[in-house]
């Protein structure tokens, strides 16, 4: 949207509020940066959770936001019910409020059960060496190893929430969106996901690769 509004030197008031961890988990931020900079009339805050910086509902009543703003929010569930409360409490009808979850879809693990919820971590033991993989609805980013056969036991070992069961390349319920990089096959699939997705059971990293995962 704002690479939108940009190559159409728009003159709209904009304003981006981005959310994230610490500076190094800022998805895009220099990318944004320039985009912002190039906006006649945007303007952007970053809050850092790490340093105690979250904005509640006074905080963004206090930005005095147009009531006629038409709002768009991404993000977990949690955040998206305080924000839309937040928005609506600032004066913006809630017909203005827009939403686009983010946040990792409930697994589909045949055969496995009782095993415990864990959040999304690096994998235990050495760190990988290979292609960086990059797992977005986790926010985590690991190293591939050749201990794994794929991205699905790459993923199993993060406690990334997965999809599958065949593990074969078949069945072809691990069809994962890729945001990002490329991927080969250690066995051909049967046939092949559709363009853009990838069957995570079956394939290995290509350097920079990030999957909607």
């Amino acid at each position: 949207m704002l690479h939108a509004l940009a190559a159409e030197h728009s003159e709209r008031e904009i304003w981006w509020l981005h959310i994230t961890r610490d500076a190094k988990s800022l998805a895009f931020g220099g990318e944004v940066a320039e985009l912002i900079e190039s906006l006649s009339n945007a303007r952007q805050r970053v809050f850092c959770t790490a340093e105690g910086r979250r904005p509640d509902a006074a905080a963004i009543a206090a930005f005095g936001l147009p009531r006629e703003a038409i709002a768009y929010r991404c993000g977990p569930e949690l955040f998206m019910t305080e924000m839309r409360s937040a928005l609506a409490g600032a004066g913006i009808e809630e017909a203005r409020i827009h939403t686009e979850l983010f946040g990792a879809l409930p697994p589909i693990n045949p055969g496995i059960t009782g095993a415990a919820l864990r959040t999304p971590h690096l994998p235990d033991g050495q760190p990988g060496t290979g292609p960086a993989v990059s797992f977005a609805r986790s926010g985590i980013t690991v190293n591939w190893s050749d201990n794994y056969d794929s991205i699905l036991e790459l993923a199993e070992a993060c406690d990334v929430p997965t999809r599958f069961s065949c593990r074969s390349g078949v069945c072809h319920i691990c069809v994962t969106p890729l945001v990002d990089g490329a991927i080969t096959y250690t066995q051909r699939p049967l046939e092949l996901p559709a363009d853009g997705t990838v069957l995570i059971c079956s394939a290995q990293p290509c350097p920079g690769v990030v999957l909607d995962l």
